[in-house]
């Protein structure tokens, strides 16, 4: 008889590893006698024979790729997601198969490993292109995109709407009455350079319902890297007449450009009011600490997971995309009192 290791945590309590590790003979001593008992009484309450004649069911695998070119598994917000990612899945009974940054290799060999480790599912994480999809969907049934920005792809996603959460803090800004806000990010679509990218779209029609003109001079287009973030502000440093304020759309940007800030003696928020976007935990003690936007992690990741064992179990079919609500957290980099 084939046993269901979820049936015996539900019955339980007890995480899956442990009901694993108390049913494989090489690892039973490790099992606390009181957790043994239970999953022994959960066993005859579900039916199951002794334990000799059990089969344990193997545990459901599914891969994840970060799938933007310009990114590495190092990359701050990716690797908070990834952490999150892999514990979730393990919590749901599933393991993790591979981990996998798509820039570090080619498509030749990213195919070879898609092919020679078999997954239920797979999680993207950042820009994803039609030739990756592609990829993908000639090997994997069910593939859910999970980022901080919409795809035009046909392909399941939970994502946050980034045109949205630019244009909150420009919103933010106009508030606290800055009326020359500068922009540091990504202008265009990383897996399609031909569309604008939504952050920035958000960015420049927020404006727009402010009634401010959109200044080019103060727009620096930036991957979302802190060297990046770095470089684009000691350009706006260099203008004649500093904006009021600074749009950097990923934290990983704000923490350079505040970095560049400090090297030449300008006070954040004093002289110059900043944000970023994506609430990664070192934020918070940044000095000043940095006043963003939160994507809430936590409920990403869990919808991402649920969202892709519910289609490989067939409790969905159809496709779909949810979006992720986000919060604005105001901090002391943007000067608000």
């Amino acid at each position: 008889m084939k046993i269901k290791l979820k049936d015996i945590a539900k019955e339980t309590g007890l995480s899956i590893s442990t009901i694993s590790r108390a049913l494989n003979e090489e690892h039973v001593d490790k099992v606390k006698p009181e957790s043994q008992q239970k999953i022994n009484i959960a066993l005859q309450k579900l039916g199951y024979s002794t334990q000799k004649t059990l089969i344990l069911e193997q545990p459901k695998s599914i891969g994840i790729i970060l799938s933007s070119k310009i990114k590495t598994l190092s990359h701050l917000l990716f690797s908070e997601m990834i952490s999150n990612l892999e514990n979730t899945i393990y919590r749901k009974g599933y393991k993790v198969q591979y981990i996998i940054a798509e820039s570090s290799i080619d498509s030749t060999i990213l195919e070879e490993i898609i092919i020679t480790n078999s997954v239920s599912g797979v999680i993207c994480l950042g820009p994803l292109n039609q030739s990756l999809l592609d990829i993908l969907q000639n090997h994997i049934v069910h593939i859910i995109y999970s980022s901080v920005n919409y795809t035009d792809l046909e392909v399941d996603q939970v994502v946050l709407n980034g045109y949205k959460a630019a244009s909150t803090i420009v919103d933010h800004f106009c508030s606290i009455k800055y009326t020359k806000i500068a922009y540091i990010g990504p202008m265009k679509n990383i897996a399609y350079p031909k569309n604008e990218h939504e952050r920035f779209r958000g960015y420049k029609d927020a404006l727009k319902m402010h009634n401010l003109d959109f200044d080019p001079t103060i727009v620096f287009n930036s991957l979302d890297e802190i060297e990046d973030g770095y470089s684009a502000m000691y350009k706006l440093l260099n203008l004649k007449n500093l904006p009021q304020a600074v749009l950097c759309t990923g934290d990983s940007i704000a923490i350079g450009a505040m970095r560049a800030a400090q090297e030449n003696h300008i006070e954040i928020p004093g002289q110059i009011a900043l944000a970023g976007m994506d609430n990664l935990k070192i934020s918070s003690y940044l000095s000043p600490s940095l006043t963003t936007i939160d994507i809430q992690m936590t409920h990403l990741v869990n919808l991402t997971v649920d969202m892709l064992i519910d289609k490989i179990e067939g409790k969905l079919t159809e496709r779909i995309k949810l979006e992720v609500p986000f919060d604005l957290v105001i901090r002391e980099s943007c000067g608000y009192k």
